[in-house]
């Protein structure tokens, strides 16, 4: 049985640095992309910080800034720039919320993520999980990551094909864990590096990929 609450975060955080070390690929995508004004603007050294995170991050079918195939990283760079330059108004309406506020029941709320879900996971390349990471590292006080077992019927969740109708539902339900837990996470942050803090949405799936991904019990 999955399970999410304070104590399950703070052992599964301790977990998830034994098992994959300081997360220093994803901090640094994280702190690059907040310095950026406006996905309008959206410049290749940025979506190459998201790709070699996603890379980092065992996602198939990409291949990192490191590769030789020059031709294959052009098109990826090329490709998720001009969807996130397209989605700049539709990432603005969400900033300022996090998982915890955020109105996912209004119909202009859910018609946004379920548009910027799609749009996203519509390059060939990408797929349900890069784009849940993909939304996250854009907005990692908002969006959760999800991955095949984590979105499982056999192991997770009980979603089957990653949808935006299964994600909107996958964040309903990970935003009423959230409201549950007593800790304010979002004020007492856990460092990861000097760069960047973890935050409530990066901590549940923690405990997600701790008890699911890597079938760890958490006592």
């Amino acid at each position: 049985m999955i399970e999410i609450n304070d104590d399950v975060i703070s052992k599964a955080t301790q977990l998830f640095t034994k098992y994959t070390g300081s997360d220093v690929v994803y901090a640094d995508c994280v702190d690059s992309l907040s310095k950026v004004e406006s996905l309008s603007k959206m410049e290749d050294k940025e979506v190459i910080k998201i790709i070699d995170f996603l890379v980092e991050w065992k996602c198939r079918g990409l291949v990192s800034s490191r590769s030789e195939n020059r031709n294959k990283i052009n098109i990826q760079v090329k490709d998720i720039k001009e969807i996130l330059r397209s989605l700049n108004n539709e990432f603005k309406k969400l900033q300022g919320y996090t998982l915890r506020d955020i109105p996912l029941e209004n119909e202009d709320i859910e018609n946004t993520i379920m548009k910027i879900y799609e749009k996203v996971d519509s390059v060939n390349w990408v797929g349900p999980t890069a784009a849940s990471k993909i939304m996250h590292v854009i907005n990692p006080h908002l969006f959760m990551m999800w991955d095949v077992a984590i979105r499982s019927k056999k192991k997770g969740y009980g979603y089957e094909s990653g949808t935006s109708n299964e994600y909107m539902k996958f964040m309903k339900k990970m935003q009423s864990i959230a409201i549950g837990l007593k800790m304010n996470w979002e004020e007492k942050e856990i460092e990861i590096s000097i760069k960047k803090r973890r935050t409530l949405t990066k901590l549940m799936d923690e405990a997600n990929y701790m008890q699911i991904t890597r079938n760890i019990k958490i006592e």
